[in-house]
């Protein structure tokens, strides 16, 4: 009875547990939200400097943002190509508006064609809402290229970004990377920055002055939150490119930061006379936490029904006869489970090289392959000798057939020769528990 009462306890435990992970979302990483608009906002003043010094002035002229990503290593550190997803939408979101222009491309050892036939790598803004710009999240690539081998190739990337844009001389290239080195997969070269087409590109583009020594204009820094909520910190690198001279339409209404601060006013409805309208004030909606969308009877039903199953479960056991545990040296194995003859595990010594089924290593033994145990009937356990020989069971020698029968704890003692470098063999013994016993014996019934 004891027996079922723990075991009812456990089931209602891992019951309300299970409903309170349902009601909840998963745990997992995520990005924290400030760092990535901090980053932004570093990243935006890196432009704006650099796009001054060659002649320009983004406070008063549209802008090109050239948005080019890495997805060599999308697939092994998915947080941290997110995460150059994030910093890029954040730009484009808070800095841009409505006659600006926007391009993205993705390239590992070459640019690759991420986006569906047809669709467009370069858009204008129309529209300066937050709203109005969601779909520029839509040109950013979601995965690696077919048949990616890693690595990336960022002044071949240069190259070809500067021949698909012509003659751009209001754009600024903005290429995000885990790295802002080249790196190349075994069997493949990069172009280097002595190639002289990558040169010849440095004749009308000014690549930004490297802040460590991976040759990135910009390091990016964002955080990482732990389900612990441990918060850790990891890095993007960044490449910017600017023409050597800017050139660029003029912003017709105002400034790009009264336009901006445009949108960030609250508009007032207008009613049908033209005035403002008032709007009545209304109580705010009661928001539903997450936990609160699990009803409560799902919940006491699916603790009914974990109780229902238990209940039959135990009255099973009770009409067959309870299977007890088995651990072989330590090791649980799967003794009720297993078919008739069903080979339980194979016991070797620490290195044993040849393939076997369920090993099961014992401690101090030489690499060999001790003994087998299997199932036989309903049961029982039959010990098969392998490289070792059965010489004990406890103190006394073993059965023709030695078989072992539940509710019992067992010392195998096997015994075997050992071949040495020069001389006679070794004779050596292993050791072997196996621990069979009945819960039900333990419990005192």
């Amino acid at each position: 009875m004891r027996y079922l009462l723990f075991w009812l306890s456990v089931l209602v435990s891992c019951t309300v547990m299970w409903a309170e992970a349902v009601a909840q979302p998963a745990r997992q990483d995520r990005l924290d939200e400030a760092s990535l608009t901090a980053a932004a906002s570093n990243l935006w003043e890196t432009i704006s400097q650099a796009v001054s010094q060659v002649g320009g002035d983004l406070e008063r002229q549209h802008l090109h943002l050239v948005l080019a990503f890495s997805t060599g290593h999308f697939n092994k550190d998915p947080m941290a190509a997110q995460a150059a997803k994030q910093v890029a939408w954040h730009v484009v979101r808070e800095y841009l508006i409505a006659g600006d222009r926007v391009s993205c491309y993705a390239w590992e050892m070459d640019l690759w064609e991420h986006l569906p036939p047809g669709q467009q790598y370069t858009v204008t803004l129309t529209d300066s809402s937050d709203e109005g710009k969601k779909f520029i999240q839509d040109l950013f690539p979601q995965t690696v290229q077919d048949g990616s081998l890693g690595g990336h190739d960022t002044e071949r990337a240069i190259v070809q970004i500067v021949r698909r844009l012509g003659d751009a001389r209001d754009a600024v290239i903005v290429l995000l990377t885990n790295d802002a080195q080249s790196v190349a997969p075994r069997g493949m070269q990069t172009i280097g920055t002595d190639n002289p087409s990558y040169q010849q590109v440095l004749q009308s583009w000014k690549r930004l002055p490297q802040r460590n020594e991976r040759g990135a204009s910009e390091e990016v820094i964002y955080r990482v939150i732990r389900p612990s909520g441990e918060e850790v910190s990891h890095r993007l690198d960044v490449v910017i490119l600017v023409p050597t001279q800017f050139d660029a339409n003029q912003i017709a209404e105002g400034t790009r930061s009264a336009n901006i601060d445009k949108l960030l006013l609250p508009q007032a409805p207008v009613a049908q006379d033209g005035s403002a309208e008032v709007p009545d004030e209304q109580p705010e909606p009661s928001v539903q936490s997450p936990r609160a969308r699990v009803p409560m009877g799902l919940l006491v039903f699916i603790a009914i029904a974990g109780l229902l199953a238990v209940v039959v479960w135990y009255t099973m056991k009770q009409l067959q006869g309870e299977i007890p545990d088995l651990t072989v040296v330590g090791t649980p194995i799967s003794f009720s489970q297993a078919g008739n003859n069903a080979l339980l595990c194979t016991l070797v010594g620490k290195g044993y090289a040849e393939p076997v089924e369920h090993p099961v290593e014992v401690k101090d033994a030489p690499p060999v392959r001790i003994a087998q145990l299997r199932k036989s009937g309903k049961n029982r356990i039959r010990v098969e000798s392998g490289d070792f020989t059965l010489a004990r069971i406890g103190d006394a020698p073993p059965a023709r057939q030695a078989e072992l029968v539940p509710g019992n704890e067992y010392k195998l003692v096997f015994a075997g020769e050992i071949p040495q470098p020069s001389g006679p063999s070794l004779r050596k013994e292993l050791v072997v528990h196996i621990d069979w016993r009945h819960r039900k014996n333990e419990e005192g019934h």
